[in-house]
């Protein structure tokens, strides 16, 4: 229940127990995979964010969830519905597997490159053009938040090499009246902590050209083997 927006959702297939920060749900009146799917969609979680406490660390509130409402269709619609998911979660298991040892390949071939001694060596540092910290419009301020165009990225958003979606935006006042600053495309995001509120790392090769194309694919993989 804490950071509900992670969407840390599991179906339990086995018998044990859980700390104070989890909810445990059983089902009374509809299919267990059906009500499962419902708690794990953006909905259900988009309404529980909307009434969650806390800023750093946000709880759901229990009586906020509890007056949630969603259609139940008839129980063999239900299974139907939960037999699809269930195939489909199947395949995306084995996808990722597939991903997996694709980029274990992928980092062990890199490690093998920038190791070699037949290469000019060179200090990281020459590699890119800038280096700097991103910054956060105060949170408190609606006008920095509401009705924004331009994508805000947190650690959270940085999953994959490619960044193809976000959550948050950020007005130009917001841009304006804080630290923050527009980020050129084709640049390398480096997340110097753990948490989800830590601070990141733009790194930018010098100029546009295939070349320098090909040095921030390097330095993207370097941090990932080296630094990572």
């Amino acid at each position: 229940n804490i950071r509900p927006y992670l969407k840390k959702v599991w179906f339990s297939d086995r018998i044990g127990g859980c700390s104070a920060d989890v909810f445990v749900l059983r089902s009374k009146t509809c299919e267990p995979e059906f009500l499962y799917n419902v708690i794990a969609s953006d909905k259900f979680i988009n309404y529980v964010m909307s009434g969650a406490k806390g800023v750093k660390m946000p709880r759901g509130d229990k009586n906020q969830m509890e007056s949630f409402s969603f259609s139940i269709p008839a129980v063999v619609e239900q299974r139907k519905i939960s037999r699809l998911f269930q195939l489909l979660d199947e395949r995306i298991v084995t996808q990722n597997k597939i991903i997996e040892k694709l980029q274990s390949l992928i980092k062990g071939l890199i490690d093998d490159i920038i190791t070699l001694k037949c290469g000019q060596l060179v200090a990281f540092e020459t590699l890119y053009s800038k280096a700097g910290e991103g910054g956060t419009p105060t949170t408190s301020n609606t006008e920095f938040y509401d009705n924004g165009s331009i994508p805000f990225i947190k650690i959270d958003d940085l999953s994959n090499k490619y960044l193809s979606a976000n959550k948050d935006y950020i007005t130009e006042l917001g841009l304006k009246k804080s630290s923050a600053w527009l980020i050129p495309t084709h640049s390398i995001i480096y997340s110097r902590s753990s948490l989800l509120t830590g601070s990141a790392v733009n790194l930018r090769a010098e100029n546009r050209s295939p070349a320098n194309d090909l040095k921030s694919c390097i330095i993207f993989y370097f941090i990932q083997v080296r630094i990572g």
